[in-house]
């Protein structure tokens, strides 16, 4: 169990996904409230994996109170709806992924304008709205989550975790920070694989016109502390 000097307690559970970017990191708060960062996608092999790893550490899905989504991804947010009708848990999401996490719309509706008005080629959008649209059950919609806007406290026993809005990867990507300790449950903003820190899924450049928000993130990340 990891356990920072400040009580934070926490545990990683790794769970398969049917995505490229191969498994996926789902974080346990092990201190009251009992709090998941993120859950993976509404998958069988993935919820199998939940629960048995949440069992190693003798939780029941039924003790989850809230499950914090970093970013409206399905690999992150897909069996979050399972999860609340399971347990009651509030679901916490950056309030500028509410939409995507909270609504069944398709990823031509999400973002279809965006990508048009760059160049990509509307047959290209229809057969990516067409796979996203086969995949639907995997990130079943949301009732009644929550909008985090940045700035909050999450408080739990014995610390708390600041919400941080780092946009960029999605508009309402959230972290949470430990400051006592420097913990940083970065969702998809880093990559551990360089000598410091490197943020990952870089915006192509595409999308660079309307990525102003990643970049300056990308600034903000590498001056802070913790990553000297």
């Amino acid at each position: 169990m990891a356990d920072g000097t400040n009580g934070l307690r926490f545990e990683r559970l790794v769970v398969p996904t049917p995505y490229r970017v191969g498994p996926a990191n789902v974080y346990v708060i092990t201190a009251e409230p009992i709090t998941l960062i993120d859950c993976g996608p509404n998958t069988p092999e993935t919820e199998n994996a939940l629960l048995l790893g949440l069992a190693s550490y003798g939780l029941a899905p039924e003790q989850i109170a809230r499950i914090v989504v970093t970013h409206g991804h399905p690999d992150h947010y897909g069996l979050a709806a399972k999860l609340q009708a399971r347990s009651g848990a509030t679901v916490l999401v950056g309030e500028a992924d509410l939409p995507k996490v909270t609504s069944d719309r398709s990823m031509l509706m999400a973002t279809g304008r965006l990508l048009l008005g760059e160049g990509v080629p509307m047959e290209t959008l229809l057969d990516m709205d067409q796979r996203g649209r086969r995949m639907e059950d995997i990130h079943p919609a949301v009732e009644d989550a929550v909008g985090l806007a940045g700035g909050e406290t999450l408080g739990f026993d014995g610390f708390d975790l600041h919400v941080l809005h780092l946009p960029g990867h999605t508009a309402g990507h959230v972290c949470l920070l430990d400051r006592a300790t420097g913990v940083l449950f970065s969702g998809t903003r880093c990559s551990s694989t360089s000598r410091r820190t490197r943020c990952s899924n870089p915006i192509p450049p595409i999308l660079r016109s309307g990525g102003r928000a990643w970049w300056s993130t990308s600034d903000r990340w590498t001056s802070w502390r913790p990553f000297r």
